[in-house]
């Protein structure tokens, strides 16, 4: 070879693994980066980054806006230090029930917060349209309040293509600074951010912002590592500002591995959570805020104070083994008690009736809501095992085909995560496997609300202290536009009302709802009527028993003139369902 042919080649023609250097600490970087009037995007996760923009700005007087699909634990101590002028989201959970946040509420009624809401998939359809084209189609909102309330960002129009049809479309939203946590990054910002929660949310929030991305990782890798694993890369270089380190940054939220060597994920700290909110309840949120931020000035000392004891055990429970010592652990104090709680009726009635739907219209997706819904969708997903059935159970945050595990009935607890076969994103699961073109699917959802047309709420009640919000819109409003939808709800008159305040699920494919006091479909006037009821103890007779079923309805309830009273629950069903949910979490 001719010398200066063989120079080229082995100078020239090398890979280059040194990209300028990007890492510095996260705290210089939420100083450059950060500023009061923006709007900041941060991903499901970054909580080191959180615990950091509370030290640096508490007390400021800085304030910003706040982009995140779901606000969560440690985010909502960005409320509480009253830095989030605007919160822009499709839910809120304070604790692992996701029940209403006691910090959202205070901030809403003290007037230091404005809540603009939507639903999963419009969440992350507004960051995607930030990226892409300004705008883009949308089957979600279509029918609820929130397309009403956002008309600046909402349109309901003529089908370009589909005379006689409306599509709705929705506007691009920018965040001024994306904040992410990462599995793994090089010191240049090539980032893999891995699908355990929401994914999509956070691609497309680094994508879409215009002053791009400050990212905080577990790991600082080599280039040779992320060219290894390139098809897992999420965020390219480019659109990095800064890396920080930051291990275990999800905390008290968790990781998982997703085929790593030596990376060791971390389950969900429940107990931290848990005791955090015992803060909140006692008035002293500000004490705790103070002893796990202000006082653990950078995640080195957070790490100490957490203590090694505490992180083994974490990352011992994030094993994919770990639900067999789990579940036999709390299977040893599962009752074999015939006796049942009305809420253990009503999910064990729910399944039975999603058996009965699926294998009648061979639907092949099962979407799992949270709570009370998630329970009846895993115990029917049983019984259709037994009958040869294969439909497939889905989360909306992109988990599909995942068997329910015994011990955890956590939504996506990491045992039941590993089990998937498939995971995908919001996007993907909403938009087209359940509510796309060749849907075959039924959703099992839950409310606060319900209303004779089958409209849900699950965003606002009022009370004699004022309007509570509650979860928000979640998955909801994505879920409804499925072939069909089914509804588990717990029956009062003020659940079962005559018109829901606010529409966070448009009723139109809700065909079933099982209470804790009988079954309701629509008729051929589309309303909600009484076909079924359950065994009450208090009720000498059917008759009886349908009247104490109308006096906990809100509105004129008719009855089928075939209503029929179901059996009870089967012993074997109960159990099945006591393992599943040991604890009564959702049952009790």
């Amino acid at each position: 070879m001719d010398e200066k042919v063989k120079k080229i080649l082995e100078t020239d023609f090398i890979l280059d693994n040194n990209g300028p250097d990007k890492v510095i600490p996260l705290s210089e970087s939420i100083k450059m980066h950060i500023t009061s009037g923006q709007k900041v995007h941060m991903g499901m996760g970054a909580n080191a980054a959180v615990r950091e923009i509370i030290r640096t700005f508490h007390g400021t007087g800085v304030k910003f806006d706040l982009i995140t699909e779901f606000m969560f634990f440690s985010h909502l101590d960005l409320i509480h230090c009253n830095l989030v002028k605007k919160l822009i989201t499709a839910g809120v959970g304070e604790t692992r029930k996701l029940s209403p946040s006691k910090t959202l509420n205070r901030a809403i009624k003290n007037g230091t917060l404005e809540l603009e809401s939507y639903s999963l998939a419009s969440f992350i359809q507004r960051l995607m349209a930030g990226a892409m084209a300004g705008f883009m189609p949308t089957v979600s909102l279509m029918g609820s309040t929130m397309a009403n309330l956002h008309t600046h960002a909402f349109k309901t129009i003529d089908h370009p293509f589909e005379p006689g049809k409306k599509a709705g479309v929705i506007k691009g939203l920018n965040p001024d600074i994306s904040i992410i946590h990462a599995w793994a990054a090089d010191q240049s910002g090539n980032a893999i951010v891995l699908p355990h929660h929401f994914t999509a949310e956070e691609t497309w929030g680094a994508w879409a912002s215009r002053g791009g991305v400050i990212v905080t990782t577990e790991k600082i890798v080599s280039t040779d590592f992320i060219r290894k694993y390139n098809t897992l890369v999420n965020i390219p270089q480019y659109m990095v500002k800064s890396v920080s380190l930051a291990p275990l940054g999800s905390h008290p939220e968790g990781i998982m591995n997703w085929g790593f060597a030596d990376f060791d994920a971390y389950e969900y700290d429940w107990d931290f959570i848990n005791d955090r909110q015992k803060a909140l309840d006692k008035d002293r949120l500000g004490q705790w805020i103070k002893e796990w931020v202000f006082d653990c000035p950078d995640t080195r000392e957070y790490l100490d104070k957490l203590g090694s004891k505490r992180i083994s055990s974490l990352r011992g429970r994030a094993h994919p083994e770990y639900w067999k010592i789990n579940a036999y652990e709390k299977g040893k104090n599962i009752s074999s008690s015939k006796k049942y709680t009305p809420r253990e009726k009503m999910v064990v009635m729910a399944s039975r009736k999603i058996l009965e739907r699926v294998l009648k219209k061979d639907y092949k997706t099962i979407l799992s809501g949270g709570g009370v819904a998630s329970m009846s969708a895993w115990l029917g997903h049983r019984e259709l095992r037994k009958h040869g059935n294969f439909a497939e159970i889905v989360v909306g945050s992109g988990q599909f085909g995942f068997t329910p595990l015994p011990g955890d009935p956590f939504i996506a607890s990491f045992t039941s995560l590993s089990t998937c076969k498939m995971i995908t994103n919001g996007i993907n699961c909403y938009q087209a496997l359940i509510g796309g073109n060749n849907k075959k699917s039924i959703s099992i959802l839950g409310g606060a609300q319900i209303d004779k047309s089958g409209n849900i709420n699950s965003a606002i009640v009022s009370t004699s202290q004022g309007d509570i919000y509650l979860t928000g819109a979640g998955g909801g409003g994505d879920a409804c536009k499925a072939s069909e939808v089914l509804v588990v709800m717990e029956q009062t008159k003020n659940r079962f009302v005559e018109k829901v305040p606010y529409i966070t699920s448009s009723g139109e494919t809700i065909k079933t709802v099982v209470s804790t006091l009988g079954i309701f479909e629509k008729d051929e006037n589309h309303e909600l009527i009484l076909t079924a009821c359950f065994h009450n103890p208090m009720a000498y007779d059917i008759k009886e028993n349908i009247e104490f079923i109308k006096e906990n309805c809100g509105w004129n309830l008719k009855v089928s003139p075939g209503i029929i009273k179901l059996p009870e629950p089967e012993i074997e069903e109960l159990i099945r369902l006591r393992l599943i949910d040991p604890e009564g979490e959702h049952t009790s």
